[in-house]
């Protein structure tokens, strides 16, 4: 033991009862490891015990010959690399563990129930770079506004992760400036609370199963905590150089302490900063001689006026006893005895008389409708109201009321909703229609529209709906495989006889078919061709040649030719003429819908006016865009 440097720690110990029954009735024993560091630790202690005392009694002989079933083990000590204590486990299946920080001197989190290695804990304050279990995917930027030690991580532009264990739920907690903070692996938000110094707590349930946990987002977080839902964390924070400067406990409840300029307590203040308790301290220099008067030094306490209504909040008013006004021939302490009684008589005197009466100003009814987001398979979300009701907060500032009911919504509104006490959910009696691989399909013309859309068999697959398990087509659509309305739901449309001499077009030609006309035991789509080979065959039997003929005038000042093309955007051909100068001309094309060039032979400036009034003009060569040609609109004129 003194080799290893253990002092004052015994291996065993025993205890011997005397008297008319004497004996021993208990060893207690400690076991040693050496850990990773070389350093010998505390693995376990042991205890043997008897009922009555005995001399029948077989000592601790070391782990190789020791019966271990004389024995019960009363404590379970675990160790990080560095030589901390990180877990101790007692017989009764307790379990404590430590999370350090500051260079491994200071406790900085302690997890009642849970085991620092499985159950992988975390926490950080962000007061030191190695941030308690917890990552950064970018460099840290911090922030001086903070809920406990001296910085916040600015989460902008960067996420935060920890790696949880997988069979286990989880309590991830934190505080943010604004609510813009995404949490991302199977989280719930559970608990908000109201604005406190600029900060909002927030908590989430984290399910079992996930693996990890990452936050993102825009805003400023502090006191990040994750730990298992069946434990309990408290957290520290130090000023290495002075103390504990402040402690949350389970619910997140913190204390600050703040120190004089010599490093002793001065102040112990609640969540909201306020003084709870306050220490003075009062130095008296030793004087030569016997000293004949003491003076007081100088106090103020700070004091609120006492009759101010339910809806105002009283001022702070400061009372102050200067030094030196009171004396005392016995003692500094009674000099100073006399002051602090003045403060206390006439300090809240004072602020009755002076002090202020500030109005609190109530918020006014807030509300949000948000849709369920936790229904079962089946069921359909529906709208949850989550109302803050009027004068639920209150503030000394007019307008900031309603803004923290409006946080309380923001914070609060979707995990009411999606509760099991209050979500909307109902049963989802609509079809679900699931598409059949390589199933039927067919194309129709719907409202007109080209091109067809496309329709494909489908089977419902909601076990609620009254079609369930039933096929049925269901449009999907436009589609690329219909590029022509021909024909209608009930397979009768338009056809175009092709059997027209070139410089004529065939007429539109109505067909109607019976939707069961034609069947067959091949698919859908061969009934369908069998329904297009007789429309078409109906119309290259009975269907006209349309055949236009362009009357052409050229009367420009040029002398040159024009060259004309007229592409038919049906048909896609191109007809191609020329209009010699002060001559006229006839064409024939199909009628039909035309892009129209016009290519002039000379330079100049030319005046073209095409079918029913379309004109445009320029030094060269012009283009009309989908001008219908026909008998009643078949002119080309060139100026």
């Amino acid at each position: 033991m003194k080799q290893n440097n253990i002092i004052g720690v015994p291996v065993s110990t025993k205890e011997y009862v005397t008297g008319t029954i004497h004996g021993y009735t208990d060893e207690t024993t400690c076991e040693f490891t050496q850990i990773a560091t070389g350093d010998i630790k505390i693995q376990r202690t042991l205890s043997q015990r008897s009922d009555r005392p005995t001399e029948n009694w077989t000592d601790y002989s070391g782990p190789a010959t020791t019966d271990y079933t004389n024995y019960k083990v009363t404590q379970v000590f675990k160790y990080d690399a560095s030589g901390n204590l990180v877990t101790a486990n007692d017989e009764g299946g307790r379990s404590v563990a430590n999370i350090y920080d500051y260079n491994d001197k200071y406790i900085v989190a302690s997890v009642v129930n849970a085991d620092a290695t499985p159950d992988k804990l975390a926490y950080t304050s962000f007061e030191t770079p190695s941030r308690g279990g917890w990552r950064l995917a970018a460099t840290a930027s911090y922030d001086p506004n903070a809920v406990t030690g001296n910085w916040s991580l600015n989460l902008a532009g960067n996420s935060c992760s920890a790696d949880l264990n997988t069979a286990k739920a989880y309590i991830l907690s934190f505080w943010a400036n604004s609510g813009n903070v995404s949490v991302a692996g199977g989280a719930t938000l559970v608990k908000s609370a109201p604005l406190i110094n600029g900060f909002t707590y927030y908590e989430y349930n984290i399910a079992a199963g996930t693996s990890t946990v990452t936050l993102t987002g825009n805003a400023l977080i502090d006191e990040l905590r994750i730990y298992p839902n069946t434990s309990r964390m408290r957290t520290v924070t130090f000023d290495p150089l002075i103390g504990k400067t402040s402690e949350c406990d389970e619910n997140n409840r913190c204390i600050y302490y703040e120190y004089d300029n010599l490093g002793r307590l001065r102040f112990v203040k609640d969540e909201n900063r306020n003084i709870v308790k306050m220490y003075e301290f009062n130095n008296v220099s030793k004087q030569s001689g016997c000293p004949a008067i003491y003076y007081n030094q100088t106090i103020t306490e700070y004091f609120n006026r006492t009759d101010c209504g339910s809806n105002t909040v009283p001022s702070d008013e400061p009372y102050t006893v200067p030094a030196n006004k009171y004396s005392s021939t016995i003692s500094q302490e009674d000099a100073d005895a006399k002051a602090q009684h003045e403060a206390l008589v006439q300090g809240q005197k004072n602020a009755d008389q002076n002090g202020s009466c500030k109005p609190l100003y109530p918020n006014g009814v807030q509300w949000q409708d948000f849709q369920t987001q936790s229904c079962d398979d089946g069921y359909k979300p529906g709208t949850v109201r989550y109302t803050v009701d009027a004068g639920k907060y209150t503030s000394p500032v007019p307008g900031e009321a309603d803004q923290m009911a409006l946080d309380d919504i923001k914070a609060n509104g979707q995990a009411y909703a999606n509760s099991k006490a209050h979500r909307a959910c109902t049963l989802d009696t609509d079809p679900e229609w699931q598409m059949v691989d390589n199933g039927a399909s067919y194309c129709a013309n719907v409202n007109g529209q080209t091109p067809a859309h496309l329709f494909k068999q489908a089977i419902d697959v909601n076990p609620n709906s009254q079609s369930y398990n039933q096929p049925s087509f269901q449009d999907a659509g436009p589609s690329d495989q219909c590029p022509f309305a021909w024909y209608s739901t009930d397979q009768s449309g338009n056809y175009y006889n092709q059997n027209c001499a070139s410089g004529s077009a065939g007429s539109a030609y109505y067909v109607s078919i019976p939707q069961s006309a034609y069947s067959s035991n091949v698919s859908l789509d061969d009934a369908n061709n069998q329904a297009r080979a007789y429309g078409q065959s109906q119309a290259n039997a009975s269907g006209q040649c349309v055949v236009v003929g362009i009357l052409i005038y050229s009367d420009n000042n040029h002398g040159a030719d024009v060259t004309i093309q007229l592409h038919n955007n049906t048909s896609g051909q191109t007809y191609t003429f020329t209009a010699q100068a002060h001559n006229s001309n006839t064409a024939n094309v199909p009628a039909g819908n035309y892009n129209i060039t016009l290519i002039p032979g000379a330079s100049g400036y030319y005046f073209y006016t095409v079918g029913c009034g379309y004109s445009d003009d320029g030094p060269g060569q012009v283009t009309f865009l989908g001008i219908d040609l026909n008998s009643d609109c078949n002119t080309i004129e060139i100026n």
